[in-house]
Order: C-alpha cells, then structure tokens, then sequence
C-alpha cells in the first residue's frame, strides 16, 4: 500500500487509504479488513435518497449562487487538488463559481455533511468512553453534541448501569480465519436486579446477568431508524476471536449473549436488540468476499488483458480445409481457490437454509438467540 496516497487515522494501529480502513497488526504486520469498509460492498438505497435530497435542498437553499453561475465562464480548474493547506487559495485553485464548480459542489453536499456526522460520532464515542476509564466523568464538549450525551446518560440511569457494568470500550477486536477487524463500542453486563428494565432486558436471555455486544449511534431526526447492515456489523464483531492491544498483545473475546444497537437521538434514544447469530454472520461472510472480489479483482475482470486477442494463424501455402480453432478458455481457478470459495458458500447457504453444520467447530456451529 502505497504510504502517499494513506495516512494514519482513527483507532490505534488502524491505516485509512483511499479504499478505506484497514487495521495493522504492530507485530506480525498483519492486514485486516475493517467490517465498516467491508460494509460498503452492500447498495444501501436509503443513503442514495439521502445525498440525492441533501443535493437538491443545498440547490434549492442557494439558488442566487446557480443563477450566477450559468452567466461564468468555466476556469477549467474544477478538479485541480493543490497541495497547500485548505485555508490557503492560489491561483490554481478551483473559483468555486463556475457551472464545473458549483455542480462539483451539488456532487459533493453529501461528503461533506457526512464527515460533520462523523465528527460528531467520533466525539460522542470519545465522551462514553472517557465516561467509563474515568468511573463516570463527562468531560467537557462541544454544544453540538450536549443532546446526545444528555440522552446517553438517560439510558445508563434508565437500565442502572455504572462504569463498572463495561467490560470493555472502544476495543480493537479481529478475526484472522477471515481476515478482517473491527473496533467494538462496549460490551455491557446489565443485572435484573438493577431495575426494572434491566430485569426486562434479562428475562430476553432468561439470565439474571446478561452480557450483551452493542454499537452506539447517533442521528439527528428526531424518530428512530435501525438498518439492517447493523445487525451484519454486530454479527461480524461477535464472532471476532481476540481482542488486539495497542502494543500487539492478544487476548479472547469474551463470550457474550447478545447484541444491540443503541440509537441516540436529541429527542431520545433507542435500544434494540439485534440478531447477531450464524446466519447473519454467514451475511456478512458474503458481503465480505463481495468486497475482496471488488478491491482484488473486480477492475481485471472486465480488462481486455485478462483475455487477450488470439492472433490469426497464418494462411497455409496449399489449399487445405481450415481446421476448427478452439474457443479460449478461462483461467482454471487454484484448488485452493476452489475449496476455499465452496467451504464458504456451503457455510453460509447451511446458515441461511437452516441445516445442521457437519462441522461444529465452525462459527456457523453455534445456536444464537440474538
């Protein structure tokens, strides 16, 4: 991976290029997959009605700016990228008032919007995060956010949680028989005697302690919205096997007996169970191998140089009938490729028709309730 087109960001030991985020392991230097990353393979058509309207609002909002722009000449430098710092302007910066420049701008609303939620996620896991290293501090932060973490605190006097209910926070966990990571939000012991609705919440599990796998997100509208990718997202850091340390220390996930999503919103939050059992992960194993096939191979498949054209034997001296010329045949997949891809589909094809596993040491082997 090239290290000019990379740069480190987000969790320790994570590297984020163009194609996304992927974690290195800092002592085998090991590469994994990020389960978001891998995420992306899935069309998600809500999110395509999102930029779509975000778009045409942003269009709508600055109308003035679109007149104008009809009467600019194009500078034709729309899509130069300057090395300077983004405050700084030259001469060969887009105007950013040109037909070219403004619909650039429109393409691009939804990038934009998108790296301001973000930011606002990351602060908000930072804050719960602080919250429980520090036994139940909430640090100073940014006015954006006071609702969410307003919200976060109701759910943790709600369900009669303290700092010590967490097992871990904002871990690096992998998985190295699919090769991909991931940073897990919390793991959480909720006990029936807390309250009432942790004693509700238990009584799902039919356990007087439930330990539970969950992802926190945020969102601006005020009702709430839970996708289906977050259940492939919780099934994907359930089976992860070890926990990565910083410094490349390893130890076991520890085992929990469900997964949930917990939705915080200024108005409210939600928390929902998911289901995070085989099949699910068996989804997810899919929509992983869809994101390989993408990233390695996807470009090649369709390249003219992976079936070049055959030259035309020459024309023999005597007359003599042509002989039938064979039709090319692909490239013979490896033995290990072949067993390697039908272990996987037989897996996943078992999980989702319900048959019995014939190797129970799998992780499609095990019966999950959630």
């Amino acid at each position: 991976m090239s290290t000019d087109t990379a740069e480190r960001a987000g969790p320790v030991n994570s590297l984020t290029d163009e194609k996304g985020r992927w974690y290195i392991h800092p002592v085998t230097g090991e590469r994994f997959i990020s389960v978001t990353t891998a995420l992306r393979a899935t069309a998600k058509e809500a999110i395509i009605f999102w930029a779509a309207g975000l778009a045409a609002q942003s269009a709508l909002d600055e109308l003035p700016r679109l007149i104008s722009a009809t009467l600019t000449k194009s500078c034709e430098r729309t899509f130069n990228r300057c090395q300077h710092d983004w405050q700084v302007r030259c001469v060969k910066c887009p105007c950013e008032r040109c037909p070219p420049c403004v619909a650039k701008w429109l393409r691009d609303r939804h990038i934009a919007e998108n790296s301001r939620r973000q930011k606002e996620g990351t602060q908000v896991h930072d804050i719960i995060e602080h919250w429980v290293i520090s036994g139940g501090e909430v640090c100073s932060h940014d006015e954006d956010i006071a609702l969410y973490v307003k919200q976060f605190l109701a759910f943790v006097e709600d369900y009669g949680l303290t700092p010590d209910s967490w097992q871990m926070s904002e871990a690096t966990v992998i998985n190295h028989e699919y090769g991909y990571a991931g940073t897990l939000d919390q793991i959480i012991t909720f006990r029936a005697e807390a309250n009432a609705k942790a004693a509700d919440l238990c009584s799902r599990f039919g356990k007087s302690e439930a330990v539970l796998l969950s992802d926190n997100k945020t969102r601006e509208k005020p009702e709430a919205a839970i996708y289906p990718d977050y259940a492939l997202q919780l099934a994907a850091y359930r089976n992860c096997t070890h926990v990565l340390l910083p410094d490349g220390q390893e130890h076991p996930l520890p085992t929990v007996d469900g997964a949930f999503v917990l939705q915080l919103r200024p108005d409210g939050y939600e928390l929902r169970l998911v289901v995070a059992d085989d099949r699910t992960f068996g989804a997810f194993l899919s929509v992983l191998a869809l994101a390989k096939w993408q990233w390695e191979f996807a470009t090649a498949s369709v390249s003219p140089l992976a079936f070049p054209t055959l030259k035309p034997a020459p024309a023999p001296l005597t007359k003599t009938k042509p002989a039938k010329r064979a039709a090319p045949r692909e490239p013979k997949p490896s033995a290990a490729t072949i067993s390697e891809t039908a272990a996987l589909q037989s897996a996943t094809l078992r999980s989702m028709l319900g048959k019995p596993d014939p190797h129970p040491d799998s992780p499609f082997g095990d019966d999950i309730p959630f």
